[in-house]
């Protein structure tokens, strides 16, 4: 059966909601947080539901900007860059279900470079007591300590999902730095606004924490030059300006050989750690599992916004035995 509309219920951060409303078959689809329930159910419903698996389409990370006091010193920003402990959010918040990401995320790895050297690049460095040391010795050799307290914007919808995320980043923030890291609960619509005008900085002691923006494309060229090319609009929400990524992005827009793009994005993914994320600090990637009734038949899976392809790709199999019992 195909679909005459898709109702999108309102219970993103209620787990407990979206789980009731699974089993009773109000819902179709549900997106575990917890690895307790995900297995709980697959094991209960054995032979009636089945798991998707896939990446996130939004990365976690944040932004800054760079183009004014305090973050325009990248010792600064690379202390807050290399304090915030990306595998303790892994292993805790997401129970490993994620993977580390550099600005180009793992989702586009064609033209990004591999986990292997990722963990080269400073916080990303599997030697933890390291990376924190000279996180410390950055940060109180630029002035980190005369900073005061710093404000740590997280989304409402983020601390929902992932309760106690945010204690978690100020707590790793403070432990490191020492600084007072204050974490504030705001909606979306008042970190955009914060992007957009530069405030992420520019004189204000704050960053924020969250998904960013979805990942649009399998391959990452245009984005890339859109965000970190000083000649384009969206580059002055974050200031952070690198000659050498200016040059590749401009030529690789322009370039129709695949395997030249593949090789200069990943020198781009490279100057962009270097520069501690370039206004916008990547940090990991998660990866889902979606349970789906097994008379659903969803779009193609991908980590990509896909919604569009629903209204063609989805159907309904009402002679499947899963389908009895499922509210008209």
């Amino acid at each position: 059966m195909n679909w005459d509309g898709i109702k999108y219920v309102p219970l993103f951060t209620d787990q407990a909601a979206q789980q009731a409303a699974f089993e009773q078959k109000q819902v179709d689809a549900f997106a575990p947080t917890q690895n307790a329930v995900l297995e709980s159910l697959k094991k209960q419903y054995e032979g009636k539901i089945t798991e998707i698996k896939q990446f996130s389409a939004n990365p976690q990370a944040g932004t800054y900007y760079g183009g004014a006091a305090p973050w325009n010193n990248p010792n600064l920003i690379g202390a807050i860059f290399r304090a915030i402990d990306r595998r303790a959010i892994i292993n805790s918040l997401l129970q490993g279900k994620a993977a580390l990401a550099g600005n180009i995320p793992p989702t586009q790895s064609a033209f990004g470079i591999t986990e292997k050297e990722l963990i080269t690049f400073p916080g990303y460095l599997e030697d933890r007591a390291k990376e924190e040391a000279e996180a410390k010795k950055m940060w109180d050799a630029n002035g980190g300590p005369g900073l005061g307290e710093i404000i740590v914007d997280i989304p409402d919808i983020w601390e929902g999902l992932y309760s106690g995320g945010s204690a978690l980043i100020t707590n790793q923030l403070k432990k490191v730095l020492g600084n007072t890291f204050t974490a504030k609960i705001e909606p979306y619509s008042t970190i955009t606004t914060k992007i957009v005008k530069q405030q992420y900085g520019n004189g204000k002691n704050n960053i924020w924490y969250g998904w960013i923006t979805e990942i649009s494309d399998p391959e990452p060229t245009l984005l890339n030059y859109l965000q970190w090319n000083s000649s384009q609009p969206q580059f002055q929400q974050y200031g952070v300006k690198i000659d050498k990524v200016d040059t590749l992005t401009a030529q690789l827009v322009a370039e129709f050989d695949i395997a030249k793009r593949q090789e200069g994005n990943k020198e781009v993914n490279r100057e962009l750690l270097k520069a501690y994320g370039a206004g916008i600090p990547y940090n990991l990637i998660g990866v889902g599992s979606t349970l789906i009734h097994n008379y659903y038949h969803t779009a193609e899976s991908a980590p990509f916004v896909t919604a569009h392809q629903y209204g063609t790709q989805a159907w309904f199999d009402q002679k499947d035995p899963t389908w009895s019992g499922r509210p008209a």
